[in-house]
């Protein structure tokens, strides 16, 4: 929002990765007369559930006054978070090489959000290849009668993604607290205003923060 401070109330529109789209955020981006869309975090605080599952090229969606929030079936499921589209399919602009016809219609979200952050993605892509900021765990391969690679799958969410601290906050934006799930662990009862938003639980940021999302067996 501190970065955004000059250019709100002017009906510009902001376009995000799913690192900072939330619907608490764009709900208070509308009320400052700017639309936002990008892509989102399907478990995001405040997204609503889209059960079933889709085949490829179909989309499912919700809506409030302000808000669409869509799902579509690519290769994967693509979550989408919009104060800016409508819940509608155009086309791709992507031809059959054999016959020329337009074969691929997308929802019109997605569409923007391909052109105007495709090469933003592939700089972060590069990027994240080269630069380590923080420690990360050793994986050794583990020899065993049957063999075979550890599935990524079956480790801990904590564990495979991406997190990082925020402070924790009420609907009316104020500062409240949370018990460290670390330090209870270990039987030091912790108030702090620090958690991790993906995974939901309180965490001090010195160091329980880096040993709950290091650690296997915590």
């Amino acid at each position: 929002m501190q970065l955004l401070h000059p250019y709100l109330e002017k009906g510009h529109t902001l376009i995000a990765d799913n690192w900072y789209t939330s619907p608490h955020l764009y709900n208070v981006l509308h009320k400052h007369k700017t639309n936002a869309f990008g892509t989102v975090r399907k478990n995001k605080r405040g997204m609503p559930h889209i059960e079933g599952k889709l085949t490829k090229g179909q989309f499912d969606y919700r809506c409030t006054d302000n808000l669409l929030a869509l799902k579509w079936r690519d290769r994967k499921d693509v979550w989408m978070l919009s104060s800016a589209h409508e819940p509608k399919m155009i086309e791709s602009g992507q031809r059959n090489y054999l016959t020329g016809v337009l074969t691929k219609l997308k929802p019109e979200c997605v569409a923007d959000y391909n052109i105007k952050m495709g090469s933003v993605d592939h700089v972060d892509m590069v990027l994240s290849t080269i630069n380590s900021y923080r420690k990360c765990l050793k994986w050794y391969k583990k020899k065993q009668a049957g063999g075979g690679k550890r599935s990524v799958e079956n480790l801990p969410f904590r564990l495979t993604e991406r997190h990082f601290p925020s402070k924790t906050l009420n609907a009316e934006s104020k500062s409240t607290r949370r018990k460290c799930v670390v330090c209870k662990r270990q039987q030091r009862r912790k108030d702090i205003p620090y958690e991790c938003e993906k995974c939901d639980v309180g965490l001090c940021v010195d160091t329980c923060f880096e040993v709950y999302h290091t650690q296997m067996n915590y």
